[in-house]
């Protein structure tokens, strides 16, 4: 059972629910649940149900069943309010009316600021798929490992389509006066075209590319990756041709190295697209452009 304050109600999820005791059938209310990651949730029923706290509280409440929910039950709001529930995250217990209901995990609380779907904070509901299994930490690092994620949140992505993006430096492109290149689009094969489509949806979708009227345009091309899937790519070798040249050197590989002797710990980070996360400057945005069988981004 999750305790979530984030969450307008609270909800059951049917496969788990089937066969449970209620009390009495409800009407089902005219809403439109949406989870964290921000797929969309259906409710099947709704009922009145005896809910057992601690072992020793016993309350009724109204729970609506759905399906796809991530935790077999989740104590909305509308369960705080109705009950005069209060999380203590001190304490790390559910302080109801004279009794005090001790939590089974650690409460993490994210931080203001933190990004939100519907009021249920994303980080929150990553950080619970990110920590390992209690028998897999050995229980005791669960608040420890909960902290760090808490801590750093700022920096991980909450699900394939959370993008970061660096505020240190941004990216300019230099061409001096020199006049717009404007490429002809290449033929795409009819059939890669549904491809196409999808992936300038989900690159809009994920706020990469806009529409636009650049007098700049470079053709795209499709690369088939091992997997089967395409990589979408534009060729801008016409661009790079005006483009001045910066002889900022690269780090020395054997340098690299050097640098590394005695360290005893080493880490591999990955960022989600990385490509995509060191922003354009604004007067240099128009060069980027491409075209497409759909039109210019």
């Amino acid at each position: 059972m999750l305790v979530d304050t984030g969450a307008a109600v609270t909800l059951a999820a049917e496969e788990v629910m089937k066969g449970s005791k209620v009390l009495r059938r409800v009407p089902k209310p005219s809403i439109r649940l949406e989870a964290a990651s921000g797929a969309e949730l259906v409710v099947t029923n709704a009922y009145v149900m005896e809910i057992v706290l601690g072992g020793t509280v016993r309350v009724q409440h109204t729970v609506l069943w759905v399906k796809g929910l991530s935790h077999q039950f989740l104590l909305g709001w509308d369960f705080m309010r109705s009950h005069g529930c209060t999380p203590d995250p001190v304490a790390n217990c559910l302080r109801m009316r004279q009794s005090s209901i001790p939590f089974t995990k650690p409460i993490a609380v994210a931080p203001v600021g933190t990004k939100s779907a519907n009021g249920r904070s994303q980080i929150l509901a990553a950080m619970e798929q990110m920590l390992p299994k209690e028998q897999e930490a050995g229980g005791k690092y669960r608040p420890t490992l909960s902290a760090i994620l808490e801590q750093f949140s700022d920096v991980l992505a909450t699900s394939d389509e959370d993008l970061g993006r660096t505020s240190v430096i941004r990216h300019a492109i230099h061409t001096g006066d020199a006049k717009p290149v404007r490429c002809s689009p290449r033929r795409i094969a009819y059939h890669q075209r549904a491809q196409v489509e999808t992936l300038l949806n989900e690159m809009i979708h994920r706020d990469v590319i806009e529409p636009s009227s650049s007098p700049w345009a470079s053709p795209i091309v499709l690369v088939r990756k091992k997997d089967g899937s395409c990589r979408f790519c534009v060729d801008y070798r016409q661009l790079n041709n005006l483009t001045r040249k910066d002889a900022h050197p690269l780090p020395r590989i054997d340098d690299t190295l050097d640098a590394l002797a005695g360290a005893q710990w080493f880490s591999t980070l990955d960022l989600a697209s990385g490509y995509w996360q060191v922003e354009v400057e604004p007067q240099d945005r128009e060069k980027t452009a491409f075209t497409t069988p759909l039109g210019l981004y």
